[in-house]
């Protein structure tokens, strides 16, 4: 009877009854509990029992909505009772489509969640009062030691390594390699798929969200890394291409031909990373001048119309050899560039460039804009409308069209 009673709270806790068993194991045994979640500014179309239910149906299995908000009598934020799975990284936002077919991001507020050990994983506890501390620690600190260690340049629909909001990332330069890899993402990227091979190791590491997008490798190469990927919940999708191209003039040529040449299985087409050379004169601050000759396999490739460079906010240069004083040189290495059909698919996303603490290097983060509305705007005459030989001809014809509603 008292497990069939429902969710209960205790100083805004729940309070998880399970069948006792002379076996027990309390991470074994619980392994989701149910969390009050907030959505703040959502939308009030999106209120619906419905439409909540969908929404928070990609991070746990709905229990019920709070009756303020199926009052709708306080809009600041929706309000949802969820049962999640407290093994996995929590996600910090929700993307979904909206009714025009662009990809919203939203964020999630939890109102409470269970202590975690960082060190044994289980839960009650943190790594302060763990009686495994000291293995634990130690190889928490190894692991995130080795992740800082890594010259990481974040690209692809990405932002800094330990940012977990996007779907899917590209690490450019990470040296990573056989059992590090696995370390990693148990560290930092707990339920997350990742995609590496002999071939791309140690230079280009693709990592995704499962529950978000699904992704199928094309191409790939010691400078590129070419895949398709598909966005759950929506028939939206796009061919994605991750370079980290080599600093010898000779053998970037071959990565030229590669982007000329690469398939793409859709339309929309987002080639971005570490192209290792300049496009324009200005790309490039103190130090040895750039040669014409330097630039010309780039802006061939460019001249070929196949994408254009998307417009990134942030730094100019997003490239410093750390050095101090007359030694510094700064250049425009990493770029992002989208076809015309991406465009048209995605319209509103934007790059970001931010400086990192550890890499020389900027990530960079794809994200999608919203949308301003100001209302309807009010019909205005103009004057010099009047003066056109063919006015009183063309609203005459107008005013005569019948006219039905």
């Amino acid at each position: 009877m008292v497990l069939e009673s429902g969710v209960i709270n205790f100083d805004k806790k729940p309070v998880v009854l399970q069948p006792w068993s002379s076996d027990v194991e309390s991470l074994r045994l619980v392994k989701s509990v149910p969390v009050w979640i907030r959505l703040p500014s959502l939308r009030l179309q999106y209120w619906g029992v419905n439409c909540l239910s969908a929404l928070v149906s990609t991070i746990g299995t709905p229990i019920m909505v709070d009756k303020v908000t199926k009052a709708r009598t306080m809009i600041k934020f929706a309000r949802i009772l969820v049962d999640m799975e407290i093994a996995k990284h929590l996600p910090m936002h929700i993307h979904y489509l909206n009714e025009r077919g662009q990809v919203m991001e939203q964020p999630i507020d939890y109102e409470w969640l269970p202590t975690k050990c960082s060190g044994c994983k289980k839960l009650g506890h943190t790594a302060a009062v763990c009686k495994h501390a000291p293995d634990a620690i130690k190889k928490l600190t190894e692991a995130k030691n080795q992740a800082n260690a890594v010259d990481i340049k974040a690209s692809g629909i990405a932002a800094n390594a330990q940012d977990n909001s996007s779907q899917n990332k590209a690490l450019i330069e990470t040296k990573l390699k056989g059992d590090r890899i696995r370390d990693f993402m148990n560290s930092f990227f707990d339920g997350w798929k990742f995609y590496s091979s002999s071939v791309v190791e140690g230079r280009i590491f693709l990592i995704w969200k499962a529950h978000l997008v699904k992704v199928e490798i094309i191409q790939e190469n010691a400078q590129l890394l070419h895949c398709r990927v598909n966005m759950l919940g929506g028939n939206l999708a796009y061919c994605l291409s991750i370079v980290y191209v080599s600093n010898q003039l000779e053998t970037r040529k071959s990565l030229w031909s590669d982007l000329a040449t690469v398939q793409r299985l859709v339309k929309p087409w987002i080639v971005m990373g570490d192209f290792n050379d300049i496009f324009h004169v200005d790309d490039h601050l103190y130090g040895r001048p750039i040669s014409v000759k330097e630039m010309e396999d780039a802006r061939q490739w460019l001249a070929l119309g196949e994408a254009t460079e998307m417009k990134t906010l942030g730094p100019n240069y997003n490239w410093s050899n750390k050095q101090d004083g007359g030694a510094r040189i700064f250049s425009k290495l990493d770029r992002v560039f989208s076809n015309e059909s991406w465009t048209d698919v995605f319209p509103l996303v934007v790059a970001y460039a931010q400086w990192d603490v550890v890499s020389d290097h900027c990530y960079l983060l794809i994200k999608q804009g919203y949308l301003c509305r100001l209302g309807v705007k009010p019909f205005r005459f103009y004057n010099m409308w009047a003066a056109h030989e063919k006015f009183r001809e063309t609203v005459l014809h107008s005013w005569y069209i019948p006219l039905e509603g």
